[in-house]
């Protein structure tokens, strides 16, 4: 079976601002021909530099800041803007980081993400268990995992509910967990199952038992309201696995692409046969993602999208088929596709695919322009 031609589109800004560092993208398809566009956006001070200091900055990655807000931003079916930029309000003691967005089969949308708590102290004056988890940059304030909340809108994105955290992990260590109210990160697409009930991976850094970071499943049975932990960490003995992503293959099986760290890079692959209730042990695939998500094709297929961090930078996709036994990881159907290798340095990918009208997709993803100024672009793909 050959892999199906696509044409691949010119790249399109689909939001940039020299005041703000834009980031991790997700889209979501309307049901009218538009599409909503959520990222995560902070401020960016390079524009505040002299043009020699711009220079100098021009590779600083700044993905934790206490004014990190996640921002929308409607999209016509050319991926031109079709609406005003909005912001989702937040919590007054967190930042909110990266997004998910799902459209569910009745319209209603669901948007996750997860939040840093800063701590304006020295990391040494946190409380012990507490210290492992704090992120800080040679300046500025620490971070502390918070948690991973849900929020859902029943007018097309217009309103929002309040956000609602996740439930807590029983499986959170137990000298962290009266300290924070979950530690597990959310950044990838979400499954809706038949019987209605949603399933998201998450990634987590404080189980018991588990060394450094594992892949947690969220279950949701109220339209992604509420989410409750489920089934046991997926684990890899010598990589952590963070920012993963699920897909549904047809007959039932649901497919789950991580993210590793200490593995080169290579993405690692888990299948549930049986809508999501267990998943195979994860294993890698000779694909290099940074991280991955994945849209089912009309043949059954999937177009598997990733960000590339080593030269040349920028995003790619493979077509994959099923593998050749139950749970057997799938395989490359065709060569690789390019949709960008001119990426200015290794802080890109992090790209999110949605359907268009007459099998045409969408790709959002964030980039760098010649300024050093991230933004998030995108491109469509269309059946040749």
């Amino acid at each position: 079976m050959s892999a199906p031609a696509f044409t691949v589109g010119r790249p399109r800004v689909l939001y940039r601002d020299p005041r703000f560092y834009s980031a991790f993208p997700s889209l979501a398809a309307l049901g009218d021909g538009r599409l909503l566009l959520a990222f995560r956006r902070a401020p960016d001070h390079r524009h505040l530099f002299a043009p020699d200091q711009r220079a100098e900055a021009f590779d600083r990655v700044d993905h934790l800041h206490p004014r990190s807000h996640t921002a929308l931003l409607p999209l016509g079916a050319d991926l031109a803007p079709a609406g005003p930029l909005a912001t989702l309000a937040g919590e007054a003691e967190t930042a909110d980081q990266d997004s998910s967005l799902l459209r569910l089969s009745d319209g209603r949308l669901v948007h996750l993400g997860f939040r840093w708590l800063p701590v304006t102290d020295a990391v040494e004056a946190l409380a012990e268990p507490l210290r492992p988890f704090a992120r800080q940059g040679e300046t500025g304030p620490a971070y502390l995992h918070w948690h991973a909340a849900a929020r859902t809108s029943d007018d097309a994105g217009a309103s929002w509910s309040a956000p609602t955290p996740f439930a807590p992990d029983p499986l959170v260590r137990a000298d962290l967990a009266p300290w924070v109210p979950g530690t597990s990160s959310v950044r990838g697409q979400i499954v809706e199952r038949a019987d209605g009930t949603l399933l998201v991976a998450a990634y987590a850094f404080a189980l018991d038992g588990v060394r450094g970071s594992a892949v947690r499943l969220f279950e949701s049975r109220d339209r992604g309201r509420t989410w409750q932990p489920v089934g046991a960490p997926l684990t890899l003995a010598d990589a952590q696995l963070s920012e993963a992503s699920l897909v549904a293959w047809p007959r039932g099986r649901i497919s789950l692409f991580a993210r590793t760290h200490g593995a080169e890079g290579r993405l690692a692959y888990s299948v549930a046969a049986d809508g999501g209730a267990r998943f195979s042990c994860p294993r890698r695939l000779d694909i290099h993602g940074h991280p991955a998500v994945a849209q089912p094709l009309p043949d059954g297929r999937l177009l598997l999208v990733y960000g590339v961090r080593t030269e040349p930078y920028g995003v790619r996709a493979r077509v994959l088929r099923p593998g050749s036994a139950p749970g057997a990881a799938p395989l490359a159907d065709g060569p690789e596709i390019v949709l960008r290798d001119d990426a200015p340095g290794p802080d890109t990918g992090y790209p999110w695919v949605a359907p268009l009208a007459a099998g045409r997709l969408a790709v959002a993803y964030y980039t760098a322009d010649e300024h050093g100024i991230r933004g998030i672009e995108g491109q469509i793909l269309s059946p040749a």
